[in-house]
């Protein structure tokens, strides 16, 4: 029979020892308790605790492989053909460095948790649940393998009874025939009928024996009795998990049940099948090549299940510090701190998935108000959709808490910054196929309740080439229509670029309550509801009215407090702008062959009023350098044939948005200019914040660089910059559609085909980066001159404000003869130099 190879470095796998190594393990937890109870505190909050740990670790694996190996070589020996067996310490250093790395990687995290907390009681804490998760993943990996394998055993036991009821009723329609013949006219003579008698008696003994012996049988027979065993481990293993759940802080004595049932169980099955491949290799006495090449094949499983072995007990070892370490720890955990059980799926209120690459994807959902689910434990699993000839199988994401950021340089935090959110988030990373559709289910760990579940679906590798769908807008509230986030999601997009104005809140305070609270509002309206409903990961940037009030900019009072709750709420990319909640939040990624640049234009944003300067700026010293270098890296890069720059706000604009920053702007045109950029690698600019769809094709944009706008989607429609090639289209109910192609090859292009869509009026605008020719201009869109603009807009504040309308127009009215005068005198002095 054969069983599935179960991979020795997953948490999955931690085993025993064999009882006679019981009496060292037994021991060594002896040992380690006496250890952390003279200085429990000590290891808790030290370096020097957690190297004094990791020595104990090293000592214990010394001792014990040294034992073994002195075993495992005089038992080794040779297989009497010239094959010599490798000893387990050839494997030791590997195994060492493994136990040294993980007791390293949990008490770091055991210390960085522990700063916050007076006492080390939050470390303790945090380490115990670090052991919690990790027993919860080594189970729910085991469940999960078991449930799958009796499925497919179930699937194997129907065809093999099929088979045995065709071979029954073939078998009794020949013993029938043979018993006809026997007492037909035909079997008269005696020599006849003794022939036909022989003949039925036959039949009789090869329905009881050879069929039984027919390799189908056989196999019958073993996958029977494995299902069996399977089904009786299942049982056993469910028990378990209730007694694990039930008994969440006694994690010592659990590991001794967990020893009894699995551990004990799964390494001497392991040491059975080493001895019988030992065995297999001396009673192979077949000569020749084909004899040679066997036992080699032989020998080298026996090394491999031999390394299995000794890494089973050095993650058993590792496993026994831990729990020791978590009992010295119960002592000082705090009554408030115990866990509670009360949490219901329908506490659950949200989630919202984001991060996508080939091979991971972050969640975070949003908590009802209280500590019974923000203490509860959660674990995502993600199955994909299989593939002819493919096991079933699961990702695992464990959850935990979210990070805030850390206290910028001379910050004073309030009690709100410092209390944590009821948000927490799950990663999935190391997914096992890229270019797939997976179904996530959010489940509660105790109950093993399904909270929350839906779909996604990974790209291929990055740098590789791949056509996908992107859809993108901006600007939507409470308010808004859900009827747009519904056409979106029947358009099957890989993933939805959000540029902005995720809600409309405006808030001027420093508190970060309140943006939690904007958040949670938006997600709990019905447009919040069927935004994230789509099913579809998020790329997402804010801008002013989700950051701070209407154009706001670094001098925001919330300024920092909305990078906290960004940092909490979204699952983003990395933020190579730093940790602190003084940084920006900008960051990149790629799909295919494709970047995308998400840059940050409000969190260090001069104010729009200061003087035009060159340092007026928009993205602000640091992130302007990132974006030049992330620039210069995609052109350079031979796997990036596209680059897309996502600026939330509109580039084509001589009065405002990009228009106020005419130096940085034309800064970094020189920059593209004299680096070639937009010449190898087409750069292309989606934008929001303003509410209509345009297309420029770069004959009117600073850089010629193609400009694609799409919003609003629930907001009054508005035309802002120009002009544009292709037109403007303002309008609610909008988004745009990128359907990117690569043409493969190293020569090949990443193509865009622009799409702008309203859900009254259909498609309004479309343009074909490649191929312009069949997307050509209808109407071009010009702006008014600027007076114009600001009459316009001064009308159209008149309507919001309906009791200042007059003064307004009168302010408006003297404000465009001020300019008509002052145009007047500049042209009048200009003649008179000429003159």
């Amino acid at each position: 029979m054969e069983s599935e190879p179960m991979p020795s470095s997953s948490m999955a796998v931690l085993t025993s020892p064999r009882r006679e190594l019981l009496a060292a393990m037994r021991t060594l937890d002896g040992d380690a308790l006496a250890f952390l109870s003279a200085s429990s505190v000590q290891v808790s909050t030290t370096q020097s605790g957690l190297e004094q740990l990791l020595a104990l670790a090293h000592d214990h694996v010394d001792a014990v492989m040294t034992r073994h190996d002195d075993d495992e070589r005089e038992a080794a020996g040779s297989d009497g053909e010239g094959c010599v067996m490798l000893p387990t310490s050839l494997e030791k250093p590997a195994m060492t460095a493994m136990v040294a790395r993980l007791v390293s990687n949990a008490l770091r995290t055991l210390n960085r948790n522990a700063r916050g907390n007076a006492g080390g009681s939050g470390a303790s804490l945090m380490l115990a649940a670090d052991v919690g998760e990790a027993r919860y993943e080594r189970l729910k990996r085991g469940f999960t393998r078991l449930k799958q394998h009796v499925v497919e055993v179930k699937e194997h036991r129907e065809l093999l009874h099929r088979a045995f009821d065709q071979v029954r009723g073939s078998t009794m329609i020949l013993q029938e025939n043979c018993l006809v013949l026997a007492n037909s006219d035909a079997a008269a003579s005696t020599e006849v009928a003794a022939g036909l008698a022989e003949s039925c008696i036959a039949i009789d003994e090869m329905k009881v024996t050879n069929v039984l012996n027919h390799e189908v049988a056989t196999q019958s027979s073993s996958k029977m009795t494995e299902f069996q065993r399977f089904e009786e481990k299942l049982k056993a293993r469910e028990q378990l998990r209730y007694l694990v759940e039930a008994a969440e802080t006694q994690v010592p004595k659990l590991s001794v049940r967990i020893r009894e049932y699995w551990w004990e169980e799964l390494l001497d099955y392991r040491i059975a099948q080493l001895q019988d491949m030992r065995e297999a290799v001396s009673t192979n006495r077949t000569r020749g090549r084909r004899g040679k090449m066997k036992r080699a094949a032989t020998t080298r499983e026996i090394a491999a299940k031999r390394q299995e072995i000794g890494f089973m007990r050095v993650f058993a070892t590792l496993v026994l510090l831990l729990a020791a370490l978590h009992n010295a720890s119960r002592s000082i955990v705090h009554a408030e701190d115990v866990v509670t059980d009360s949490c219901q799926s329908e506490d659950v209120l949200w989630i919202w998935s984001g991060a996508l690459t080939s091979h991971s994807v972050t969640f975070k959902f949003g908590l009802r108000e209280g500590h019974a689910c923000s203490d509860a434990d959660f674990i995502l699993y993600a199955f994909p959709e299989l593939q002819e000839g493919e096991r079933p199988h699961s990702a695992i994401g464990m959850c935990s808490a979210v990070d805030s950021g850390e206290r910028g340089e001379g910050e004073e935090l309030s009690v709100a910054a410092l209390e944590p959110p009821n948000v927490k988030q799950c990663e999935l990373v190391d997914v096992p196929h890229s270019a797939r559709t997976y179904h996530y289910e959010l489940t509660l760990l105790r109950s093993g309740v399904v909270a929350k579940s839906g779909t996604f679906r990974t790209p291929v590798p990055e740098g590789e080439p791949f056509s996908f769908r992107v859809a993108f807008s901006s600007c939507a509230d409470e308010d808004s229509d859900p009827k747009v986030f519904d056409e979106i999601a029947g358009h099957d997009a890989l993933f939805f670029l959000h540029t902005g104005d995720l809600h409309y809140h405006n808030l001027v305070v420093n508190d970060v309550a309140a943006f939690r609270d904007a958040y949670n509002s938006m997600f709990a309206s019905p447009a919040g509801r069927a935004m994230l409903a789509m099913q579809l990961p998020f790329a997402y940037m804010w801008d002013d009215h989700d950051f701070g009030p209407d154009n706001s900019d670094k001098t925001a009072p919330g300024r920092n407090a909305s990078v906290q709750a960004y940092r909490e709420f979204v699952p983003h990319y990395p933020l190579p702008g730093g940790v602190s909640r003084s940084s920006t939040v900008h960051q990149a990624f790629s799909v295919g062959r494709v970047r995308f640049i998400v840059t940050d234009l409000r969190s260090a944003r001069t104010p729009n009023t200061a003087p035009a300067a060159p340092s007026k700026t928009v993205l602000g010293k640091k992130q302007k350098a990132w974006f030049k270098a992330e620039l210069l890296r995609a052109t350079s890069d031979p796997n990036v044939r596209l680059i897309v720059w996502c600026s939330t706000m509109p580039w084509l604009d001589d009065e405002r948005k990009w228009g106020h920053f005419v130096h940085e702007q034309q800064e970094l045109v020189n920059f593209m200019k004299a680096h070639a950029l937009n010449r190898w690698v087409p750069i292309v600019i989606v934008s929001g914040d303003a509410h209509m769809l345009a297309v420029d094709d770069g004959s009117h944009s600073p850089g010629n660089l193609t400009v694609l706008h799409a919003a609003a989607l629930g907001r009054p429609g508005s035309v802002k910059g120009g002009p544009y090639s292709h037109g403007a289209f303002p309008g609610s109910g909008q988004y745009g559609l990128l359907d990117i192609t690569d043409e493969g090859g190293e020569q090949g292009r990443v193509c865009i085909y622009y799409r702008g869509m309203n859900i009254y009026k259909g498609m309004l605008v479309e343009y074909d980066t490649c191929h312009p020719d069949r997307t050509p201009a209808r109407e071009p869109y010009f702006p008014p001159p600027v007076a114009v603009r600001v009459i316009l807009r001064a009308l159209k504040k008149s309507k919001k404000y309906a009791g200042v309308a007059v003064p307004v127009l009168v302010l408006a009215a003297l404000a465009v003869v001020h300019l008509a005068l002052k145009r007047s005198q500049r042209r009048a002095v200009e003649d008179k130099k000429h003159s």
